[in-house]
């Protein structure tokens, strides 16, 4: 056997008890790849959990790289393209994003002609030995408080999410990935594709040579 290929539950992905695991304790020099839509929806499931509006929000973009990944002659060169994309993508939109999501909100709310500001958050305040006010008082300001722990939270879930299910894709690519990708191959220097070579025997090596 040399390869198999599964979805990314812990069932199967498993080190221990999971399908792959028990496979690679039997063929070592197999390899395991999970199923890259299959990861895609699981990323916009971590989105989920923190809003339903999210996962309809980045959907569109992640069901569209998802629809690519099914082409017959994806290899893993171009699946990781892909994915560098759209985790790019995710990065550019954590920077300009919070931005450009509000004009748009702005807009639309003067055009339904509501006021659009943030509703201030409040928290309240401990008793102290000095100070016996219950009063609430302001953590930061509505808009930063948004920001931070709403657009934030969840961009940083996705890139988290979608970095964490697609290590594995990186793994394989710094092991052979360069075989995929004639003009990446002819730019390497001669010492640059043995030392390559010798890392891909030693990989596939199971420890019984």
């Amino acid at each position: 056997m040399r390869g198999q290929g599964y979805d990314n539950g812990s069932n199967m992905k498993g080190q221990y008890k999971g399908v792959s695991g028990r496979v690679l304790r039997e063929y070592p020099r197999e390899f395991y790849s999970t199923c890259g839509c299959h990861s895609l929806n699981l990323a916009l499931c971590d989105i989920e959990m923190i809003t339903i509006q999210a996962k309809s929000f980045f959907g569109v973009k992640v069901n569209k790289v998802s629809k690519i990944l099914q082409n017959k002659d994806m290899d893993i060169n171009a699946c990781i393209t892909l994915l560098q994309g759209l985790i790019h993508f995710f990065e550019e939109y954590r920077n300009n994003g919070f931005e450009n999501a509000k004009d748009e909100a702005v807009k639309i709310a003067l055009e339904m002609g509501v006021e659009p500001t943030f509703r201030e958050t409040r928290v309240r305040r401990k008793k102290r030995f000095i100070d016996v006010s219950t009063s609430d008082e302001p953590i930061q300001v509505a808009e930063d408080f948004f920001r931070v722990n709403y657009f934030l939270h969840i961009v940083d879930t996705a890139l988290s999410s979608l970095n964490t299910r697609f290590e594995q894709f990186k793994k394989y690519d710094d092991v052979f990935g360069y075989l995929f990708n004639l003009s990446r191959l002819r730019k390497m220097e001669d010492e640059s594709v043995k030392n390559a070579c010798v890392a891909l025997e030693t990989y596939l090596k199971d420890g019984d040579d």
